[in-house]
């Protein structure tokens, strides 16, 4: 789980960083953080870069538990209280259940350099990470998404383009998603 810090550079994901950090202080002996011990409050500095959502059946759907202001600019609207089923009905976060899913599966941070791609073609060069809480059977229940694109909030509200917008992964920028994949 150390790896995945390793993989990122702090002074172009500064706030991911921050929240991976304090994700491993609520590691104890390397065992995942319960959901529990996650209170927003922690880490006001970025609740605005946050997406809280809740593991339902197992990973079978998610809940946006919380969806944070910078998230709501760029997307345009506040998911909050929606399933992803819901907005993929809807042909919105298309690829979002792969990630949230391998989150479930691997019980690993994984991390997504990539950028946010408006349909008026404005650009966004932006980072994600996931990582997984636990319930009291250690079962994920919770993952707690963090965005960064390295500007301060106020300058992303500014940048935003119009419309819904994608994520687009960059495989050729960046550390690989798993800490694993650097061993292999």
């Amino acid at each position: 789980m150390r790896d995945t810090a390793r993989l990122i550079d702090p002074h172009k994901y500064p706030i991911i960083t921050r929240v991976l950090e304090h994700w491993l202080s609520l590691s104890a002996g390397g065992a995942l953080p319960r959901a529990d011990a996650f209170r927003p409050g922690d880490v006001r500095w970025a609740v605005g870069c946050i997406i809280l959502l809740d593991v339902i059946g197992g990973g079978a759907d998610f809940r946006f538990r919380l969806f944070g202001s910078v998230c709501q600019s760029v997307y345009g609207v506040d998911v909050t209280g929606l399933l992803l089923s819901d907005l993929e009905r809807l042909g919105h976060l298309a690829g979002a259940r792969t990630d949230y899913t391998a989150v479930v599966t691997s019980r690993t941070p994984l991390f997504r350099p990539g950028k946010v791609v408006w349909p008026n073609g404005r650009e966004l060069a932006f980072g994600r990470i996931l990582v997984p809480f636990v319930d009291k059977h250690d079962a994920v229940c919770r993952i707690v998404l963090t965005t960064d694109s390295g500007m301060p909030a106020e300058d992303v509200v500014m940048f935003c383009g119009q419309g819904v917008p994608r994520f687009v992964q960059d495989d050729a920028d960046g550390p690989p998603a798993r800490p694993s994949e650097a061993a292999a």
